[in-house]
């Protein structure tokens, strides 16, 4: 689940500063100058409008940051509103995803997940799929899994034990 973790942190930061598809050129909302003037009709000389304070503090542009070595090169990073939400969203998902299989592969027989998948593809068989063979495979490469996972951390134990240096 650590490194699970680390891995959805890893996504949700390159998203964050990933463009996020919009080029949106931002203008202000008030002109440069600080006052406005106009000219009624019943007043001989212009009256100033008082300056209007922004409406809410929202900013599309969270963080910017960028260095322009050469005219036609510009390096920065930019994370937008919408990039913050699609990072939280795609992270999230990824989580859900792979901790939700491990998980229901870890808790699920595989005689009742190879029953299930045959029961979910019973429509294939009409097509001429052999819909037995293919759920059977499944639940073979199901049982198959956690061996090699055993394997791989035997191999890496034994590794640390001897001391190898991989250079």
């Amino acid at each position: 689940m650590g490194l699970l973790l680390l891995f959805g942190t890893l996504v949700t930061l390159l998203i964050l500063i990933m463009p996020d598809g919009i080029a949106v050129s931002q203008q202000t909302r008030m002109p440069e100058v600080e006052t406005l003037t106009y000219w009624p009709k019943d007043l001989e000389a212009p009256a100033t409008l008082p300056t209007v304070p922004e409406a809410t503090s929202y900013r599309y542009n969270i963080f910017e940051w960028q260095v322009s070595r050469r005219r036609s090169f510009n390096l920065g990073f930019r994370m937008t509103q919408r990039s913050v939400r699609l990072a939280i969203k795609v992270s999230t998902l990824f989580f859900t995803l792979i901790y939700a299989t491990t998980l229901f592969l870890l808790t699920t027989a595989p005689e009742e997940i190879t029953e299930g998948l045959e029961d979910l593809m019973q429509p294939l068989k009409w097509t001429g799929i052999p819909v037995t063979e293919i759920a059977l495979t499944l639940t073979l490469a199901l049982r198959f899994i956690p061996l090699v996972l055993e394997e791989v951390q035997n191999l890496v134990r034994s590794i640390r034990t001897r001391a190898i240096k991989w250079q």
